[in-house]
């Protein structure tokens, strides 16, 4: 791609640029609709980048980067073309990182400090995928949920955890996170909404600056949906799996489940309130998909409906769940329908992959591609009691437990010996399996990781030191994931 020497470039609003220690990184915001990525930059790249206020063309930022070096302009220029070049084109990861800046973007253009860049020469570290400071973190306030869904994937209790972290530690491990410059708490469970305390542990989290990512699937009342505006929660995630009732019930689990969700819905209308949707695609509710869209489109506050296709849970799992691929193509046929309708809400068909592998050469193909496993590389889960695990998919599962945050600090956990182990693990303490004599178990586990919950979906708590599935060394007849 091209750019004229007067075109404005800049970051995309929806990531964030940050010195992690060694090198710098391009990540995705945590509340955001891209996804998720993680670029790692030499500090001279991230020094230009910070250039590109969204009011520099590209000709004026070259110019500076010539003063900064003390070279000619022409050699300024050359080095700003080619760190765009990088960033607009190729690899699939660096696509769309910079975006052109116009009047109608320019007031969402994110403000660097070019000096928060600087790393001496002999600190930078590009080969270490790990961040030194995590990023992106969950927080699980209860196991609890109320409904009974057919799908579910959730460790549910059904009780409210007694053992849970204390409100005073809490602020603690928030006044942590917040100075650390994690930027929002991704809330799961569990339902959050079921915690007795949800609005009031919420709003400390706000105190500290952070944003809040919050799903539910909890029918709120008018009362309780304002308080999230007075929070500061602007937006907030509703599971809604159909427009009839009789199946929404039957798909919660709950008799009468629909009068409160679609109540609801009318509540988040009337305060403004922006949603997100997320159905997941089952057996049961598949052929409602297009009246499930025409409902929703009605609502001008919902913004984006995904639609998910239903996969293997390790705890509420069956197989007349799933459904077929040319179930998911009739379904994206039903998106499309409804584009030119509804321009206010952006429709996503999850699970369409590419043609699968058939044999060796392209499952090795496809397995070098894979995306990054952010789980232990970016951030972690926290889970009500305070123990911290590297996947909100794994639960309390004692292998991947990192630390404790009822006993240590942030730092502490993610410098732990168990979270490093993770990421590089002892080849000769693997009891069993294809991973014992792999030829690159280092660097599998050290750069785009596995999937550690696919493989306990897969083979079993017990064989989680297993291959991914995906893995062309992994063994055949896996179960089916999704």
């Amino acid at each position: 791609m091209s750019f004229a020497m007067d075109r404005c470039l800049a970051l995309d609003p929806k990531l964030v640029m940050r010195n992690d220690i060694e090198k710098i990184v391009i990540l995705t915001r945590p509340v955001s609709n891209r996804n998720s990525i993680c670029v790692l930059l030499h500090p001279y790249e991230a020094i230009i980048i910070s250039l590109m206020d969204g009011t520099r063309s590209i000709e004026e930022v070259g110019g500076l980067w010539a003063m900064l070096t003390s070279k000619p302009h022409s050699y300024g220029v050359e080095a700003v073309m080619s760190v765009v070049n990088r960033f607009t084109s190729g690899k699939r990861e660096h696509n769309d990182i910079l975006i052109k800046v116009d009047d109608t973007n320019r007031r969402n253009i994110r403000q660097y400090n070019p000096e928060d860049f600087v790393i001496a020469a002999d600190k930078v570290n590009l080969s270490e995928r790990r961040l030194r400071i995590p990023h992106i973190i969950h927080y699980m306030p209860t196991l609890l949920c109320p409904q009974n869904c057919v799908y579910c994937y959730a460790k549910r209790s059904p009780i409210l955890e007694s053992d849970a972290l204390s409100m005073e530690r809490l602020r603690e491990v928030f006044e942590e996170l917040a100075g650390l410059g994690v930027e929002a708490i991704q809330l799961t469970g569990g339902d959050p909404m079921v915690h007795p305390k949800m609005l009031e542990i919420m709003e400390m989290v706000r105190s500290f600056g952070m944003a809040i990512e919050l799903p539910t699937k909890l029918g709120l009342s008018r009362e309780k949906a304002s308080r999230l505006i007075d929070i500061g929660i602007n937006e907030i995630q509703i599971s809604l799996d159909s427009s009839d009732p009789q199946t929404l019930d039957y798909m919660v689990g709950v008799t009468n489940y629909h009068r409160k969700v679609f109540q609801c819905l009318d509540y988040l209308r009337e305060i403004g309130m922006r949603v997100r949707i997320n159905s997941v695609l089952t057996s049961h509710n598949i052929s409602q998909v297009g009246n499930l869209l025409d409902y929703l489109g009605s609502f001008s506050n919902i913004f984006r409906v995904t639609l998910s296709p239903y996969g293997r849970s390790m705890w509420c799992h069956n197989d007349a769940n799933f459904i077929s691929e040319n179930d998911l193509l009739r379904v994206q046929a039903e998106a499309d329908k409804r584009i030119a309708s509804f321009p206010h809400m952006q429709i996503i068909v999850g699970g369409i992959a590419a043609k699968p592998p058939v044999n060796f050469q392209e499952r090795y193909d496809a397995w070098e591609a894979r995306a990054q496993c952010s789980g232990n590389r970016d951030g972690f889960v926290i889970l009500p009691n305070g123990q911290v695990t590297v996947c909100e998919g794994l639960y309390d599962h004692p292998s991947f437990l990192i630390g404790n945050l009822a006993t240590q600090s942030v730092m502490e956990v993610w410098e732990s010996p168990e979270a490093k182990a993770l990421i590089y693990p002892d080849q000769t303490t693997v009891p069993d399996g294809p991973c014992r004599t792999c030829s690159t178990f280092v660097q599998c586990h050290s750069q785009r990781g596995r999937c550690w919950r696919d493989v306990v979906k897969a083979y079993g708590c017990d064989k989680h030191y297993y291959p991914d599935p995906r893995c062309p060394s992994a063994p055949q007849g896996a179960l089916r994931l999704g």
